[in-house]
């Protein structure tokens, strides 16, 4: 899932479907953005165009064209100002390395800390393509220290992040906020689209529909993501929120069967 963020404007958004719709013709692929695309409006001071891609079991080629088309659209976005919302493991050094500025230096930021916390870690690939060696086992105590004091002030910011959030206080809210633009109802809802596409109506693709839901079975996926859908963080749905999106999704109803026990499906 290709997820660049564009001002709030509407400018912005005639732009970007135009550059996005530029960048699948000359891939020659179907497009994912039209005249009449949208994107999700939650963030307060800017809008996230979604982007979801197909993943084929039995067609390695649609597959390399895929990632090709997503690789580029990163690239593109990029050269236009538009930093990925999030983006799978598979693309997040292609991700990062769009943030350039100053010769990488939140890349060299990151790896430094890295370094520092685990010095025999296996060696990574930076931007330019090269190896880089691990840090030696000597690492100073200031550098651990400088270390510890960023990663809690990255903590410390998470933790604000999740208190300016305390409005959305009920599952039902948490839910609208960081699920709906994918999973709500009607159209142009990736989420529901790929779920109608998977089930074939033998279940709900609207998962606020769903009776056989458990709670580890939203917390499973939620963390971990599935085909188009990332991963969220702690430090962006906090276990309480996660907790209560859950309870929201499995709460009882009338007439409803008990949600099976057993793994997540």
């Amino acid at each position: 899932m290709v997820l660049p963020i564009i001002p709030k404007s509407g400018e912005a958004i005639l732009e970007a479907q135009r550059v996005f719709m530029d960048v699948f013709r000359q891939m020659g692929m179907p497009s994912l953005t039209t005249p009449f695309s949208t994107p999700a409006t939650w963030m307060y001071r800017a809008f996230v165009f979604i982007m979801g891609f197909p993943v084929y079991r039995n067609n390695p080629a649609q597959n390399k064209r895929t990632r090709d088309v997503f690789e580029r659209l990163i690239k593109v976005a990029a050269e236009h100002g538009w930093g990925e919302y999030r983006t799978p493991p598979a693309f997040q050094d292609a991700v990062m390395s769009t943030y350039n500025f100053n010769n990488h230096a939140l890349l060299r930021v990151h790896e430094t800390i890295k370094d520092a916390l685990d010095p025999e870690r296996h060696p990574r690939r930076r931007p330019g393509g090269d190896l880089a060696k691990a840090s030696p086992k000597g690492t100073s105590m200031t550098t651990i220290a400088s270390a510890t004091l960023a990663l809690f002030l990255l903590a410390a910011a998470g933790t604000a992040n999740a208190q300016n959030r305390a409005a959305a206080d009920t599952g039902r809210e948490l839910y609208q906020y960081w699920c709906a633009s994918c999973h709500g109802r009607g159209s142009g809802n990736p989420g529901t689209i790929a779920l109608q596409a998977k089930y074939g109506g033998k279940s709900p693709a609207l998962l606020e529909d769903r009776t056989d839901l458990t709670a580890a079975t939203v917390r499973f996926f939620v963390r971990r993501g599935v085909s188009i859908m990332p991963f969220f963080r702690k430090t962006e749905v906090s276990d309480a929120d996660l907790d209560a999106i859950a309870a929201y999704l499995t709460r009882p109803r009338a007439g409803a069967p008990s949600a099976p026990a057993g793994p997540p499906r």
